[in-house]
């Protein structure tokens, strides 16, 4: 919808602003009472993937992107979702895992 009502330059720097946010966010998370180690390792990996993608995606211009159909950053909305499921399961992980020492940072 942003595309539609700001134009695509705007979408684009809107996606790096809202990544650096997401990822401070997310490896924050890491150090609360919800995540651990292993939740904090999934956080760096993945939002150092997404940190360098949205970074693609704002330095592309309009042909680059029309010429390839918008191929990263379909690629970027692909990864979006698997982000999002990885993320949900090593917070089960390290739910499932505290029972026994292995979860947190005990």
């Amino acid at each position: 919808m942003l595309t539609v009502t700001h134009g695509r330059p705007a979408t684009r720097r809107h996606i790096l602003a809202y990544a650096v946010l997401q990822a401070a966010l997310a490896i924050g998370l890491a150090f609360t009472s919800i995540g651990g180690v292993i939740y904090l390792i999934v956080a760096l990996i993945c939002n150092a993937i997404v940190l360098k993608d949205a970074v693609l995606i704002w330095r592309r211009d309009e042909l680059a992107s029309e010429a390839d159909n918008f191929k990263v950053e379909r690629a970027f909305f692909k990864f979006s979702l698997l982000y999002l499921f990885v993320h949900f399961l090593a917070i089960l992980a390290e739910a499932l895992l505290a029972p026994y020492g292995l979860g947190g940072w005990s």
